[in-house]
């Protein structure tokens, strides 16, 4: 394959990477959305033109950025973003981004008041400037810090795998085919606050690529940088379960920080009488006494009449 139709699918491929095929804003907390509830959500982001260098098969390194050539630039389409919540630590979620869908699964294995952590391994399709697929497989470990009840810091570590098959002119009509392979990692870091039932999450992501083909000698480096904000909203929860999630971190939080838990004062039992005191000897043989006394009245009455 010549220099310039591996320089042309690199430089391709970035672009690709940036604004297609691999959507890299998150827009996601490590806490999950609660049994039974759904969060709809959408997300606007820009991304920063790829920098990096090609090194064709014989060594030869290629710089792939150009200064006159820089900036930001925004995807198309915003992305939209759908959760549903399994259980008290796991739900399930799909994004739809430009030309993509990818669908995770995540499981929350940290959760105190003030920190949880959580994994979200996912897959993804994609059509990079639709004449060409794309599958990935991508890593994430999400993490949060809650600072308040309306606020958090959060964020992710992330490596993602994906394999390309896609074809490009070499020279006059012929076309040849390039296999391409990418192994590529990331961050994110980003703000969340709001109520109980919305949010807003403006967020960083840094991401790096390594990107093979066929020859292992040749490869592409690239990195970017995107920038997004998202909202969304939360339903199928009531506010008494919301209240009740709120409730139950409150106390964790009092356990703690040392604490003991606030307890309701158990209710005083009614007082139980007293049993009546044994009857001595002699009211015993008065209450005799008297028994035999009226059963004489009785029967001298009878005998009477």
């Amino acid at each position: 394959m010549k220099k310039n139709a591996l320089v042309f699918t690199a430089v391709a491929t970035c672009f690709a990477l940036a604004a297609g095929c691999f959507s890299a804003t998150s827009y996601q907390l490590a806490d999950t959305v609660p049994k039974g509830g759904t969060d709809l959500g959408f997300g606007f982001s820009a991304f920063t033109i790829p920098t990096g260098s090609y090194t064709s098969a014989d060594g030869e390194k290629t710089n792939i950025s150009d200064e006159d050539f820089s900036g930001t630039l925004p995807n198309p389409l915003p992305d939209i973003l759908m959760r549903f919540g399994l259980g008290d630590n796991t739900d399930i979620g799909f994004k739809l981004f430009f030309l993509g869908i990818e669908g995770d699964f995540k499981w929350r294995f940290v959760n105190t008041p003030a920190f949880s952590m959580a994994i979200a391994p996912g897959i993804y399709y994609s059509r990079p400037f639709i004449v060409f697929g794309q599958y990935g497989l991508t890593l994430p470990l999400l993490f949060t810090f809650k600072v308040g009840e309306h606020f958090a810091i959060y964020g992710n570590v992330r490596g993602e795998v994906s394999g390309w098959n896609l074809e490009v002119e070499s020279g006059g009509s012929d076309e040849e085919e390039a296999n391409i392979h990418t192994a590529g990692f990331g961050a994110t870091l980003g703000v969340s606050f709001g109520g109980k039932r919305w949010y807003i999450r403006p967020e960083v992501n840094y991401t790096r690529f390594l990107i093979g083909f066929e020859d292992s000698c040749e490869k592409v480096d690239i990195a970017y940088f995107t920038y997004g904000f998202g909202f969304g909203f939360l339903f199928g929860v009531s506010d008494d379960e919301q209240d009740k999630r709120i409730q139950d971190l409150e106390e964790r939080l009092r356990k703690l920080e040392g604490g003991s838990p606030e307890v309701k004062p158990a209710p005083t039992p009614a007082p139980t009488p007293e049993p009546a005191p044994a009857p001595t000897d002699d009211e015993i043989r008065k209450r005799a006494d008297d028994a035999a006394t009226d059963l004489q009245k009785e029967e001298d009455r009878k005998a009477g009449e």
